[in-house]
């Protein structure tokens, strides 16, 4: 069944369109909330959390809108409203001072793996951010929206993150690190 149809029948509070609904999408939902939060109980909350605010707020949605990404926009919201009380709750500032640009870029020597458990082992703000702009293909733009921050501060935290990256990759590189 195509998005638009579902969105109609969830509009109409047809328990199989949103049960249909909830199948197709509860997966990418989870992946993207288990990024942002690294905790798989939190994450499931908050997809679950997710659909109720989306079920409930469905009747806002046009029928031709692109459901997924609605979605997905709720859901990563949802957990960066979970990650910020949790940064709130243990607030250690170790801002940097301001980087415009590394100069440097990732070497594809590296494979997927060990790239992507470099971006894990990088503290959380870098982490996140690197992920929802390498990974999930959001712009600074957007990840500023999500964060409700600056831009600026979205793209010094993507320069940091992305130098302390390829510093770990490098460590991997040379056998310093495994």
């Amino acid at each position: 069944m195509q998005d638009n149809n579902l969105i109609q029948a969830c509009k109409d509070n047809q328990q199989w369109a949103q049960l249909q609904l909830y199948h197709k999408y509860k997966q990418d939902m989870l992946r993207l909330c288990w990024r942002i939060l690294k905790d798989e109980s939190r994450a499931k909350d908050v997809v679950h959390d997710a659909f109720i605010k989306a079920f409930k707020g469905m009747h806002a949605l046009e029928v031709d809108s692109n459901l997924g990404a609605w979605l997905r926009r709720i859901a990563v919201n949802a957990a960066l409203d979970v990650w910020k009380k949790q940064q709130r709750e243990r607030l250690v500032d170790t801002e940097l001072p301001t980087v415009y640009s590394s100069g440097e870029d990732i070497d594809e020597s590296h494979s997927m793996e060990e790239i992507l458990a470099a971006i894990a082992g990088l503290p959380a703000k870098y982490r996140m951010v690197l992920e929802l702009y390498l990974l999930d293909d959001y712009s600074h733009k957007e990840i500023a929206v999500f964060l409700q921050t600056n831009y600026s501060t979205v793209r010094n935290q993507y320069v940091r993150g992305k130098q302390l990256l390829i510093n770990r990759l490098k460590k991997i590189e040379h056998g310093v690190e495994r």
